[in-house]
């Protein structure tokens, strides 16, 4: 509580900064309902902050909660910056649940292709952490998947053990 009153409540960034990471790593429900609510509160503040909103959607997604999953996939490109849409496509890659394979899938549609292709490495990573394969790096391959899959999908407890074998090129 006291990191939340005083870190997060900070004016320094450095601070906020440190507190946003503390409560990442938290594995309390009290510490993904601080996120929340800092999120929410400063959001427009956040927009602008092109280093702090990349660490609390970190954060958050650390927590690995369903809960989290509208706030992370709210607007995948309210900034720009690839630190921010990385850490909200993985955050959603971290959250073991059919909602996360939803919700990404919801963002590559509604961007459209020319906006996704850019991201596509990070969007194809946490696909593959959530449904164990891998449909390429074109979006359209990944949406024409998940339509014909999604019906009775599951999302496994564990990640995936092995490596993913996504950016080894061939020449051949």
């Amino acid at each position: 509580a006291a990191i939340e009153r005083k870190g997060l409540g900070d004016t320094a960034l450095a601070v906020q900064a440190a507190a946003v990471d503390a409560r990442g790593r938290m594995p309390l429900p009290d510490a993904l309902d601080a996120l929340h609510k800092f999120y929410r509160t400063e959001v427009k503040r956040l927009r602008d902050d092109e280093k702090l909103m990349p660490l609390v959607i970190q954060a958050i997604g650390r927590h690995g909660s369903e809960k989290s999953i509208e706030l992370l996939s709210d607007d995948l490109f309210m900034q720009r910056t690839f630190p921010a849409v990385k850490a909200r496509v993985w955050s959603l890659g971290n959250i073991r649940s059919v909602k996360s394979v939803e919700a990404l899938c919801e963002m590559m549609n509604k961007a459209g292709t020319q906006q996704v292709n850019d991201y596509m490495d990070t969007f194809r990573v946490a696909l593959w952490r959530l449904t164990g394969g891998d449909q390429g790096p074109d979006c359209q391959a990944w949406l024409a998947w998940w339509r014909d899959n999604k019906q009775g999908f599951e999302v496994s407890a564990e990640p995936p053990k092995q490596t993913p074998m996504l950016f080894c090129k061939s020449d051949a």
